[in-house]
């Protein structure tokens, strides 16, 4: 399906000049409008109508196309439905488009998941037009008229309404979805036909029109800055309304030869994994010479020896990070490695889109610091961590103005048992933690972490390796290349499966109801003129007569002609 976004951005303003090019938290208005559209999964192109060069050329700068339009549409008094009509004239002249999406550049505040919550309710419901509206918390009885200094009743006022009764909504101006077809048919409203509605906040409402409503959006945008709800780790935007982010994760089970790490990441992209990570250290800086081994990694070695030896035959230099990162772009997978010690997270800093760290390093807080100064995204796993711990870690970065955070539930345990893995701690963590949740894999096979998406996860990191029976401490707790591959494909599925959260048939069921739902059907011959009682009726297959439900209506109603055994009852047929 072909939807564009026309976004009709006028140049003359009688409240604010130059409005829709007016600074807001220091960026143009409409780069709000125009950012929020391009990261909707449904809008294949985004079109600014403008009579201004300099709005055309603001909005080329944020990425959209313009149209200009003639003067004639370019007045005080023009309607938006001939502006809309008149993009689509150019447009569909080598381009064909179903479903309109209007954003009116004057609603800053509208997110990304407004927009598509609209579009995917006109497609869902099959109607032909949304359109966001927000609460209205006053009656009609509140509404006078002033005449000459003089307040004028109006014909609502006699309407006894208090203000806490009111059930009305206010169309926002924010979003509206039509059909194509629909549009064209339309005189003057810029929707039509069969209008639902999508419910927005007050607070992202907010319509800029005089330079109040600037300020009021600027206090809103401060407030949002608080509040993440989206993070962007190279071109995938990870969030509640967006696929599963998986990592990949290759660790140091490349054993240190970069042409295996190369193998692995190859790996990655067969999988259709979102991005392949390593862990980047010199052992000198990590560990101290005599310090011990975990359990785990005894036991999946199979030898003792210190964790200083075991971690430098894993190492590589970091200039072999700056081959893997070329590699990794020149594939078309993004890249990631976690920085172990201070000196790492410097030599990947340029690197890396995000910051992908230990579970070791939660209580580090000196190293938290220094990471979230980075200003770039930070994947924090919290295993071996109390609620409390984790809660420090996030203050300690959210200190320093980095907002951008995934925490991960996790058990530091390879493999991780599954009486360990308490799911309903990640839960936890999404109740009470002011940031995106994700999970951090450590079970062997993959239905823990397709439990973890149906849980609500936004990011899955999970272990791989090319042989499990490899030596090194984590290849014994890694999935293969087949099952990494098979893990992704069982995500995506999941995902596929969640829907709505609106109980209703789907488009199958439709066909489907008709075969196996039930009707009301004649048990005998019923004779012209007959009166008919509960006895000459039966319910049967199919369902497209009149709903069982219905049947007292039916009984004590006169046969206007002969209903013969076995038909389905119709309304012409009864009186």
């Amino acid at each position: 399906m072909n939807i564009i976004a026309i976004i009709p951005a006028r140049g003359g303003s009688k409240g604010i000049p130059k409005k829709n090019i007016a600074l807001l938290a220091g960026k143009p208005l409409i780069a709000y409008t125009i950012e929020e559209a391009k990261k909707s999964k449904y809008i294949n192109r985004i079109i600014v109508s403008t009579d201004s060069e300099e709005i055309a050329n603001v909005s080329r700068e944020y990425g959209a196309e313009v149209i200009i339009r003639p003067k004639e549409l370019a007045q005080d008094t023009t309607p938006t439905l001939p502006v809309l009509k008149h993009v689509l004239e150019n447009v569909e002249k080598e381009y064909c488009v179903n479903l309109i999406v209007v954003l009116q550049p004057t609603s800053p505040l509208r997110k990304v998941e407004y927009i598509d919550l609209a579009i995917k309710k006109l497609m869902d419901e099959n109607c032909d037009s949304v359109v966001s509206v927000c609460k209205f918390d006053h009656s009609p009885a509140a509404i006078v008229s002033v005449e000459d200094d003089k307040l004028q009743m109006t014909s609502t006022n006699s309407n006894k309404f208090r203000r806490q009764d009111s059930n009305l909504y206010l169309i926002n101006g924010a979003v509206y979805v039509v059909k194509r077809d629909i549009m064209m048919k339309l005189d003057n409203y810029i929707v039509g036909g069969d209008i639902r509605i999508i419910v927005m906040p007050k607070e992202a409402s907010v319509d800029i029109d005089e330079p109040i409503d600037l300020k009021l959006a600027e206090s809103f945008l401060k407030e949002d800055k608080d509040n993440i709800t989206h993070i962007k780790i190279g071109d995938k935007l990870i969030g509640k309304d967006q696929p599963c982010f998986i990592i990949a994760e290759a660790g140091v089970n490349h054993n240190g030869n970069i042409e295996i790490a190369k193998r692995l990441i190859d790996a990655a992209i067969e999988a259709k994994a979102d991005a392949v990570k390593f862990q980047t250290f010199k052992s000198e800086n990590l560990v101290t010479q005599k310090a011990d081994m975990a359990s785990y990694q005894e036991k999946n070695i199979g030898k003792i020896e210190t964790q200083f030896e075991m971690l430098k035959k894993l190492e590589m230099k970091y200039s072999d990070f700056e081959r893997l990162k070329k590699y990794c772009d020149d594939k078309g997978i993004i890249f990631l490695s976690t920085p172990h010690t201070e000196d790492a997270s410097e030599a990947l800093v340029d690197l890396v889109p995000a910051f992908k760290l230990g579970s070791g390093d939660l209580n580090n807080l000196p190293f938290l610091k220094k990471i979230a100064k980075y200003e770039k995204p930070i994947i924090l796993p919290t295993g071996m961590s109390t609620m409390n711990e984790v809660k420090e870690a996030l203050k300690t970065i959210y200190k320093e103005g980095n907002k951008q955070v995934i925490a991960l539930h996790c058990t530091t345990n390879y493999p991780c048992p599954y009486e360990e893995v308490n799911l309903k701690a990640m839960q936890a963590m999404q109740n009470e933690l002011d940031c995106l949740v994700g999970y951090s894999d450590h079970t062997l096979g993959i239905i823990v972490p397709v439990m973890a998406v149906t849980s609500g996860a936004v990011l899955i990191e999970k272990h791989f390796t090319l042989d499990k029976n490899m030596e090194g401490p984590d290849h014994k707790a890694s999935l293969n290349a087949k099952e990494l591959k098979e893990m992704v494909q069982q995500i995506r599925i999941a995902e596929k499966s969640f829907g709505s959260n609106v109980k209703e048939p789907t488009k199958s069921e439709l066909s489907i109801m008709k075969v196996v739902r039930k009707s009301i059907v004649a048990k005998i011959d019923i004779k012209k003129g007959s009166v008919i009682t509960e006895y000459m009726l039966i319910i049967k297959r199919p369902g497209t007569g009149i709903e069982p439900k219905y049947i007292n209506t039916i009984v004590g109603k006169t046969a206007k002609k002969d209903i013969t055994k076995d038909k389905l009852i119709k309304r012409e047929d009864i009186k």
